[in-house]
C-alpha cells in the first residue's frame, strides 16, 4: 500500500497534521477489519473491528506499524436506532436527518492503529472494559 500527498505550496517545516476520510467497505464474509455479523443470542446484525495483528490497513488508511502511535479521531455515522460504542468515550451524537445519526469520539492517546475498536448495534450499548493494559510495554489506553 501507498499513499502520495501533494501540497499546493511546500509545506511548513516542523509539525503538522494530516488528516484523511475515507470511506471504507463493510465485509460479512471475514472475520476482520470492519465486519458485520449477527448476534447469537438477539439475532440481530452487529459492526465490529477485529484489526489485529495487521488488519487496519484494510480498514482504512494508515500506517499499520506498532511504533507508529498517531492520535485517532473516530466519527462514525449509523442508522437510526443503531448506538455505537468505541475505545474511547461518545463526545457527541448528531442527528443526520431522519436516517441516521452521526457518534463523535474522544480524541485517544497515541497509539498504534490496531488498537482502535468499535462496536455498532440496537442498543443501548455498554463499554466491556474501561481500559486496557498492554503485556508487552505496559502502556495502559482507554
Amino acid at each position: 500500500h501507498e499513499v502520495c500527498v501533494t501540497f499546493g505550496a511546500p509545506p511548513d517545516v516542523g509539525k503538522f497534521t494530516l488528516t484523511v476520510s475515507y470511506v471504507g467497505l463493510c465485509s460479512d464474509t471475514e472475520l476482520h477489519g470492519v465486519y458485520q455479523c449477527t448476534h447469537p443470542k438477539s439475532k440481530e446484525s452487529v459492526t465490529m473491528t477485529h484489526l489485529e495483528p495487521a488488519f487496519a490497513k484494510e480498514t482504512f488508511v494508515c500506517l499499520d506499524d506498532f511504533s507508529v502511535r498517531p492520535r485517532w479521531t473516530l466519527e462514525l455515522q449509523v442508522p437510526q436506532g443503531m448506538h455505537a460504542v468505541a475505545n474511547m468515550p461518545v463526545t457527541a451524537v448528531k442527528e443526520a436527518g431522519k436516517t441516521g445519526r452521526t457518534f463523535l469520539f474522544q480524541e485517544t492517546p497515541p497509539m498504534p492503529a490496531y488498537l482502535l475498536a468499535f462496536y455498532v448495534s440496537k442498543g443501548p450499548l455498554q463499554a466491556a472494559a474501561q481500559t486496557y493494559k498492554s503485556a508487552l510495554d505496559g502502556t495502559e489506553v482507554p
